[in-house]
């Protein structure tokens, strides 16, 4: 009997691990962790006209590398157009020029959603008059907390990407119709000349 107990307890020992390593590796997948938000990172925030199926936990990434994650995503009530709020990693602050733009760009055809953030010019070349010039901020010369992106671009939606195309397709066949229906009497009317 003890060495019966002694075996079914290294058995749930075993059980209790593969389940603590599973639950290890989705937090992984999904981008979570026990600790939390400890990175030190910020937030900012990117208004966009569509937003197609960007979700919160989406990637943030600057040239495929992933600096932070979706935060939420609300409806802006002065606009009514979708508000996305950026966490970005800490390592980041003060790294980003506030010309910065975001994109929502798909992996491969049918892939997830992120976001993809181009940085602007280097704000340290320029004085305050050459800044003020080209119509920047002088005193917000890099992304920090509560920044708004203003350079976005919304995503692209295969749906109406092909109904775009059906819809051009469909006008230029009714184009050429009518342009072959006023060829005809020309046609006809020059061979009544050649016939007389």
């Amino acid at each position: 009997m003890n060495r019966t107990n002694r075996f079914e307890f290294i058995v749930g020992l075993f059980m209790l691990a593969g389940i603590a390593a599973a639950v290890v590796l989705c937090l992984n997948v999904a981008g979570l962790s026990f600790a939390g938000n400890s990175d030190n990172g910020f937030d900012v925030t990117a208004d966009f006209d569509d937003i197609g199926g960007l979700k919160e936990m989406s990637p943030v990434k600057i040239g495929g590398v992933r600096i932070g994650r979706v935060s939420s995503i609300i409806i802006n009530p002065q606009t009514l157009s979708p508000r996305v709020t950026l966490h970005i990693s800490g390592k980041f602050r003060g790294k980003l020029s506030a010309e910065t733009s975001a994109s929502i760009l798909t992996s491969g055809i049918l892939g997830e959603q992120y976001i993809d953030l181009t940085p602007g010019f280097d704000p340290k070349s320029l004085s305050e008059e050459e800044c003020e010039a080209i119509g920047c901020d002088p005193n917000e010369k890099y992304i920090d907390e509560s920044h708004v992106i203003r350079d976005t671009k919304s995503a692209m939606i295969l749906e109406k990407l092909i109904g775009q195309f059906v819809y051009n397709m469909g006008a230029k066949s009714s184009d050429s119709g009518d342009g072959k229906a006023e060829e005809k009497p020309a046609s006809d009317a020059a061979s009544g000349k050649k016939e007389q």
